[in-house]
C-alpha cells in the first residue's frame, strides 16, 4: 500500500468520527505519526502491512481519550465531498455520543469486531454492544426523520 492510500483510509475513519475535515486530518496525521514511530516506518519506504490496522486503532484511541474538535455531539455542516446519502448518514452519526459513534464506525465502517475495541475504549465488550444497540436505534430514528 502506498502512503497516500494509507492516509486516505485512516482519514476516512477519522472524518466519520469527527465530521470535520481539519480535525479529521489532524487526527489521522497524529495516529499515523504515532504508528509510524512504533512500526519503524520511514517515508519513501514500503508501508508495512500491519500499519493500516494499527493506525486505525490509534485513531480510535486518540479520539476516545483526547479532546478533539468534533468529538462531542454536534450538528453537521455541509461537506462538498459527500453525496446526499453520505451526508445524511454523517449528520446522523454526529448526533451520537462519542463512544456510541465510535462503536458504529468501528463495527460497520471499519468492519472490526467490538472485542478489539474494548481495550482501546476501556469498556467491557458487552457494554460496547449496549452502546452499539442504542446508537443503531438512534440512527434509525434520525434517518427515518430525514426521509
Amino acid at each position: 500500500m502506498e502512503s497516500l492510500a494509507l492516509f486516505n483510509k485512516v482519514y476516512t475513519v477519522a472524518f466519520r468520527l469527527t465530521g470535520q475535515e481539519t480535525s479529521a486530518s489532524d487526527l489521522a496525521l497524529a495516529a499515523l505519526t504515532m504508528t509510524a514511530r512504533e512500526c519503524g516506518w520511514q517515508p519513501r519506504k514500503p508501508v508495512p502491512s500491519e500499519m493500516l490496522q494499527a493506525s486505525i486503532k490509534e485513531v480510535y484511541r486518540l479520539f476516545l481519550t483526547q479532546p478533539w474538535p468534533g468529538k462531542e455531539s454536534q450538528s453537521f455542516s455541509r461537506t462538498p465531498s459527500l453525496s446526499g446519502r453520505e451526508e445524511v448518514l454523517q449528520a446522523a452519526l454526529l448526533t451520537l455520543k462519542p463512544l456510541e459513534r465510535a462503536t458504529v464506525v468501528w463495527r460497520y465502517i471499519t468492519g472490526l469486531k467490538l472485542a478489539e475495541l474494548a481495550p482501546i475504549a476501556g469498556e467491557a465488550e458487552r457494554d460496547l454492544y449496549r452502546y452499539l444497540s442504542r446508537a443503531l436505534r438512534e440512527l434509525s430514528r434520525r434517518l427515518q426523520l430525514a426521509g
